[in-house]
């Protein structure tokens, strides 16, 4: 038997809904979603491998789309690994956000995710504000 989750909230959901009880998403919408949305969608799901993969295929894809939720998750966030991973994302996202996002990282809570970021950020050759 399968269980079926909202790819908005991740919580269950009948198989047979058209939108989720939990957050009231448009399940039908999903399927008209671009890959690079549903992996941002991913970046909430509860099992932090998930997420970890879905930040990393997003930095191989250069996802602009991504940098809202980096941003939030950044900011709100402490898990090391999928920030590591959103940090590498960063790299390869050719926006001046991307930039930005790094500074930020540069002076995040956790001493090993600002340590990262201040190295990434010397790799990209820019220097973190002080």
């Amino acid at each position: 038997m399968l269980t079926f989750f909202c790819p908005h909230c991740w919580q269950r959901v009948p198989e047979t809904a058209d939108q989720c009880p939990h957050c009231g998403f448009d399940l039908r919408q999903t399927a008209q979603l671009s890959y690079d949305e549903q992996l941002v969608l991913a970046l909430r799901h509860s099992v932090t491998e998930y997420r970890v993969t879905a930040a990393h295929i997003l930095g191989q894809h250069g996802a602009v789309i991504a940098l809202p939720e980096f941003q939030r998750i950044i900011e709100t966030e402490n898990d090391y690994y999928l920030l590591s991973e959103i940090l590498r994302a960063l790299l390869n996202i050719r926006d001046p956000r991307s930039v930005e996002l790094m500074r930020q990282a540069a002076y995040h809570r956790s001493r090993l995710v600002a340590q990262l970021a201040q190295a990434l950020l010397t790799s990209m050759i820019v220097e973190p504000d002080r």
